[in-house]
C-alpha cells in the first residue's frame, strides 16, 4: 500500500492540509529550486490521482454529496498550488540551471499543467454544486473521548478502525469488540490505498476477517494518532473505492483524533479503560496470554513467550526507552522496525492479559506485524512455512543487537600479555579478547544473551596451543543415539577433546607443518541469559527423540571458565517440538511469578497440569538466567 509522505519530514509539511493561502505563505520565501521543483512533481502526483479518482471511478456510484464537494475542493486546492509553483514562483526565480534534471523536471511539469482539462470539468463542477462552507466535512478532524467512542459502537452498527504508523509512542490495543488496528506498509510511498494491502496490515487475522465485513456497517470512525494526519486522503479513497467495487452506496465516514496516552485513564463509570502507562510498572512475569498462530508461526510464538520473561529485556521495551538508542546509522540493520514491532506487541500482551483478568476474558493477541517487519529483514520469515524456532530465536536476539546503538565508554584493560601466547596467560588472553569486543558491540542485547567461548588446538608434538575465541549465545548440544540421558551427559560430550589425526591433522604454526593435535572447547564467559539448544535435527534427516532430562537448577560450575563467578542458572522457558520435521508443531512452557508454570500452546495457555510437566520429552531449547 502507497501512503502519502511529505517531501521533508522534519518540516511537518501536509499538502491536503493547508489551504492555498497558507501553502503560499510557507512557500513565498523559499528560494531553494529543488525542494520547490520536488513539491510540485508530489503535487502533481496527489492531482492525477484525484483527478483519475474522479472522472474515471466515481461517475459510477451515487457518492455522498458533500463527500464528492470536498474531493473536488481538495483536487482544485492542488491544482491552486501547483500553478503558484511552477508559473508564479518561476517567475520569481530564474536562476534554474540549464540543460539539468531539474529542467526536464520543470518543462515537464509545466507541460502536464498546461495540457490538462480536468481543470475545467473541476471548475465547472465547482461553479455548479459546491458549497464551500459545507467542504472538508470529512478531513476535519476532531478530538474525542472514549465515552463518545463507546456511544456510538453500542449499536452495533458502526466500527472502529485505528490507523496509525508503526513507529509512534503511542501504544496499540483494541477497546471494543468491532474494532480494527491498521500499520502502514514499511518504506512506502504515496500513488493511492489499496483494500486488499489494507487487509494484509490489520494487526491480526481476526481483525483482517472484520475488515472483509465493513460493508455491513452504517458507519466508519477512524482513529487517528494526531490531527493533521497526513494519510487520512488517501485512506478516505480507498474506503470508497471499495464500496464502489461492492455497488454500495458509501456510508457516513468520520474521523477522529485519538490520543491513547491520554485518554486511557481507568474510568469508574464505564470500567472498560485502563492506563497504558501503569503497565510500566507492572511486573511482566504477570503476562499470561495467547498468540494466534498467524500463518504457521507456532516457531515465533513459543520464543516470543519465553524471551518476554527476561525482566531486563521486558522493562526496556515495554518502557519504549530503546526509541533513543535505535542505530539508524547501519545499513544492514532494520533502522528499528523490528526491535519496535516486539516491544509494540509485548506491550498489548501486557494490557490484554491485564484485561483478562479485569473482565474474566480469554483475548489474545498476535504477532502478525513481528512476522511481517522480520520477513522484509529475512526472507526465510516472509513465507508460510513452519520454520526452526532456535533460527528464529538467534535472528531475533540478533537483529535487536543490530537495531540498537553498540559501544560504550568500556576500555580494554592493560594486560600483560607478551608475544608468547601459551597456557600461562590463557585467562589475559580471554579477558582482551570479550574486552575488545565489548568496546565495539557493547549493549543490553550482549550484556544479557552473548558469552565467550574458546576453541584450543594443541599440538601433541610440540605442545604449542593456539587459542582462538569468538562470541556465542548459544549452547548447541549434541544427543547421545539413547532413548534418554541426562543433560550433564551432554554437556561433557560438549568438553571432550577431539582428536585430529590422519587427513585431519592440524598445521602447527610452531612446528610449521601439520600435526596430530586435539582440538577442545571451552567456555570463558557464560552469559546471563543462557540458551541451550538439544540438537534433535544434526543429521538434517531424522529426529532425535532422546528424552534429555534437565534440572530446574543447572550447576555448571564443575565446567572451568576464566571468570570469579559461580555459574549456575534457573530454568524459566522450555520450547518444544512435536512431530516430524516435515509436520511439527512448536509450544513452549514458561515460569511465571511465585515459581508456577504455565503451557502456551498459540492461542492456548494454561498451568502445568503437574509439577514437573516442564521436563519435557520433547524439549528443544532451554532458557536459563544465571543465579546472580
Amino acid at each position: 500500500m502507497d501512503l502519502i509522505e511529505p517531501i521533508a519530514p522534519n518540516n511537518g509539511i501536509n499538502y491536503f492540509s493547508k489551504d492555498v493561502n497558507s501553502f503560499i505563505l510557507e512557500y513565498g520565501n523559499v528560494t531553494d529550486v529543488g525542494r520547490l521543483l520536488s513539491t510540485s512533481s508530489l503535487l502533481l502526483n496527489h492531482y492525477n490521482e484525484l483527478t483519475k479518482f474522479l472522472f474515471q471511478t466515481l461517475n459510477v456510484i451515487d457518492c455522498n454529496r458533500l463527500y464528492l464537494d470536498e474531493l473536488y475542493k481538495i483536487t482544485y486546492d492542488y491544482y491552486q498550488k501547483l500553478f503558484y509553483l511552477i508559473f508564479v514562483k518561476d517567475k520569481i526565480n530564474n536562476n534554474l540551471p540549464l540543460n539539468t534534471e531539474l529542467t526536464q523536471l520543470r518543462n515537464t511539469l509545466r507541460t502536464s499543467l498546461i495540457n490538462d482539462v480536468s481543470i475545467i470539468r473541476i471548475r465547472k463542477y465547482m461553479r455548479n454544486n459546491v458549497n464551500l462552507q459545507e467542504t472538508r466535512c470529512f478531513l476535519e478532524v476532531n478530538r474525542i473521548e472514549t465515552r463518545e467512542l463507546q456511544s456510538a459502537v453500542q449499536s452495533n452498527t458502526s466500527i472502529i478502525i485505528e490507523y496509525r504508523p508503526f513507529d509512534t509512542s503511542g501504544t496499540n490495543n483494541e477497546y471494543f469488540n468491532d474494532s480494527i488496528i491498521i500499520y502502514p506498509s514499511i518504506g512506502s510511498e504515496f500513488t493511492t490505498f489499496d483494500f486488499e494491502t489494507l487487509i494484509q496490515n490489520c494487526s491480526s487475522t481476526k481483525q483482517s476477517l472484520l475488515l472483509k465485513e465493513i460493508s455491513k456497517f452504517n458507519e466508519i470512525i477512524l482513529c487517528l494518532p494526531s490531527p493533521d494526519f497526513i494519510q487520512l486522503l488517501p485512506l478516505f479513497i480507498t474506503f470508497v473505492k471499495y464500496f464502489i467495487s461492492l455497488n454500495t452506496s458509501v456510508p457516513s465516514i468520520k474521523a477522529y483524533y485519538l490520543n491513547l496516552n491520554d485518554l486511557v485513564k481507568q474510568s469508574e463509570t464505564s470500567g472498560q479503560i485502563f492506563n497504558t502507562n501503569s503497565f510500566t510498572n507492572q511486573n511482566n512475569k504477570n503476562i499470561i496470554v495467547g498468540l494466534e498462530n498467524e500463518y504457521n508461526s507456532c516457531y515465533m510464538n513459543c520464543i516470543i513467550q519465553c524471551l518476554l520473561e527476561i525482566n531486563e529485556l521486558s522493562s526496556m521495551l515495554i518502557s519504549n526507552s530503546f526509541l533513543n538508542n535505535i542505530d539508524y546509522i547501519n545499513p544492514k540493520n532494520s533502522k528499528g522496525t523490528i526491535i519496535t514491532a516486539l516491544a509494540r506487541l509485548e506491550q498489548t500482551m501486557v494490557k490484554s492479559s491485564l484485561s483478562n483478568k479485569m473482565f474474566d476474558q480469554q483475548k489474545t493477541s498476535s504477532c502478525l506485524q513481528l512476522k511481517k517487519c522480520c520477513g522484509t529483514i529475512n526472507q526465510m520469515f516472509n513465507s508460510n512455512h513452519e520454520e526452526d524456532c532456535l533460527e528464529f530465536c538467534e535472528f531475533l536476539i540478533n537483529s535487536m543487537h543490530d537495531d540498537l546503538k553498540k559501544g560504550t565508554f568500556i576500555r580494554v584493560p592493560q594486560t600483560n600479555i607478551n608475544g608468547n601466547k601459551n597456557q600461562k596467560n590463557f585467562e589475559e588472553q580471554a579477558y582482551f579478547a570479550w574486552y575488545s569486543y565489548l568496546e565495539k558491540e557493547f549493549n543490553l542485547i550482549v550484556e544479557l544473551f552473548q558469552g565467550q567461548m574458546a576453541s584450543i588446538l594443541h599440538c601433541q608434538y610440540c605442545l604449542y596451543q593456539s587459542n582462538t575465541f569468538q562470541v556465542f549465545s548459544t549452547l548447541s548440544l549434541t544427543l547421545p543415539p539413547h532413548p534418554s540421558c541426562y543433560i550433564h551427559e551432554c554437556i561433557n560430550q560438549f568438553y571432550r577433546p577431539e582428536n585430529l589425526m590422519g587427513n585431519n591433522e592440524w598445521e602447527c604454526s610452531n612446528c610449521k607443518m601439520k600435526r596430530p593435535a586435539t582440538q577442545r572447547l571451552q567456555i570463558t564467559k557464560f552469559p546471563k541469559i543462557l540458551i541451550v539448544q538439544l540438537n534433535r535435527f544434526s543429521n538434517y534427516m531424522n529426529k532425535n527423540t532422546c528424552y534429555v532430562k534437565y534440572p530446574p537448577i543447572l550447576d555448571l560450575s564443575v565446567y572451568r571458565n576464566t571468570e570469579n563467578i559461580i555459574p549456575k542458572y534457573s530454568l524459566f522457558g522450555v520450547t518444544c517440538h512435536t512431530g516430524t520435521m516435515d509436520a511439527g508443531h512448536y509450544s513452549s512452557y514458561v515460569k511465571k511469578q511465585e515459581d508456577s508454570w504455565w503451557h502456551f500452546d498459540d492461542a492456548k495457555c494454561r498451568p502445568v497440569h503437574f509439577a514437573n510437566e516442564f521436563i519435557s520429552p520433547n524439549a528443544y531449547v532451554l532458557f536459563y538466567k544465571m543465579i546472580e
